[in-house]
């Protein structure tokens, strides 16, 4: 009797994240969205389960797993499998896995809430803020309004989702920019979510520097609201600083290297792997394709990057991540894109590191920072 042995097994390079384009169609027509959501293609199982499988096998105990795009609730059957199988796959390898993805939330009911919940899976709700704001942008498919619809399913999801594997995704563009903070105040506020929220920036459009700097404003009287308001006993979270409590994720990439480009890994529907997030334009795509999940020769395309032992100070390592994104940099958008979350990542950096400051002799900040990191990341 042959034994089959998992391709990965020796797979030597640490993958921390897998993020996985599930399905390319959505329910709606948000303004500032670059992607095509009427294509209806959907991953393969066997591809998404080698991803898996390339996910968990690879070095490392902590691992998480993000499905997502266009709307993943279009192929929950899928999904679900896809968390069954990584689940026994954890046990199995003894590690410590993750696993969220991102909704729309209007196709979601209580059974969907129900199975997410004892699934120990994290959810992801893309709210820009108060109707007014979130409106302006976010349409249904039909051309209609989607705030109330999306609301309606509010109380049913606090109700069954603890707030640690919740959080809310602020997606900002140059029509709403002036309003972030306002948008943050209505949702902890009007709305009193006690999740965390993730500030995300588009790049549908260019960026001029007065936006930059609006963006910048707005990020830092954030940071400041969630810092003043911990002395009076109200815990407010943000994303970016919840990852940086929980494993210096923002600080390690201000180094000179920052990570093994596997570190964090995105592959789209057909299977194709890439390292660069967010890729929306045809011609930029192939540029940055390492290899496909389904190709037999797997290992062999992706040696030149597997072959190697990573460290930090390692000129041939910089060099690596530098030729990687080289092309990057002739693409004005993906560099405005890649500016703005290194303006938000830095704000952040510095506030967590007040709080980290206070918390030295003042319990207050110090249960603050460990409930931060107990809160969803991404």
């Amino acid at each position: 009797m042959s034994i089959t042995i998992n391709p990965f097994k020796w797979f030597d390079k640490q993958i921390y994240f897998v993020k996985i384009i599930m399905w390319e169609a959505c329910p709606l027509r948000c303004d500032y969205c670059f992607v095509d959501k009427e294509n209806w293609r959907v991953i393969s199982e066997e591809h998404l389960m080698k991803l898996i499988d390339l996910l968990l096998y690879s070095p490392g105990h902590n691992k998480l797993l993000h499905l997502l795009w266009w709307e993943p609730l279009l192929c929950f059957d899928l999904i679900i499998k896809a968390v069954i199988y990584a689940r026994k796959l954890e046990k199995k390898l003894w590690k410590q896995l993750d696993i969220s993805f991102c909704t729309s939330w209007i196709l979601f009911n209580q059974t969907k809430l129900d199975i997410i919940r004892d699934h120990d899976i994290y959810l992801a709700w893309s709210i820009d803020g108060s109707k007014e704001i979130h409106d302006r942008n976010r349409k249904l498919a039909n051309w209609k309004w989607s705030y109330d619809l999306i609301l309606k399913n509010k109380e049913i999801v606090q109700k069954t989702i603890k707030n640690t594997h919740l959080w809310i995704a602020i997606t900002v563009d140059t029509n709403t920019i002036k309003d972030l903070y306002n948008s943050y105040i209505h949702l902890v506020e009007n709305e009193g979510f006690e999740c965390t929220i993730n500030v995300a920036p588009v790049d549908g459009k260019i960026w001029p520097i007065e936006l930059q700097k609006l963006f910048i404003t707005e990020l830092e009287k954030i940071h400041s609201y969630i810092f003043n308001k911990i002395s009076e006993w109200k815990f407010y979270y943000l994303n970016s600083m919840n990852k940086e409590f929980r494993f210096n994720m923002l600080s390690a990439f201000r180094k000179k290297t920052g990570r093994c480009l596997w570190f964090y890994t995105e592959a789209f529907t057909n299977g194709d792997i890439l390292f660069n997030p967010f890729v929306n334009r045809e011609e930029d795509y192939n540029k940055y394709v390492v290899a496909n999940i389904g190709d037999t020769d797997f290992i062999e395309k992706v040696d030149q990057y597997i072959g190697c032992t990573y460290w930090e100070d390692q000129q041939k390592c910089h060099d690596c991540k530098n030729d990687y994104f080289s092309n990057m940099k002739n693409t004005l958008q993906d560099v405005q894109l890649n500016n703005l979350l290194k303006y938000r990542d830095r704000v952040s950096i510095l506030y967590a590191n007040k709080i980290r400051f206070e918390a030295k002799n003042n319990e207050l900040y110090k249960n603050y920072m460990q409930l931060a990191k107990d809160h969803m990341y991404v």
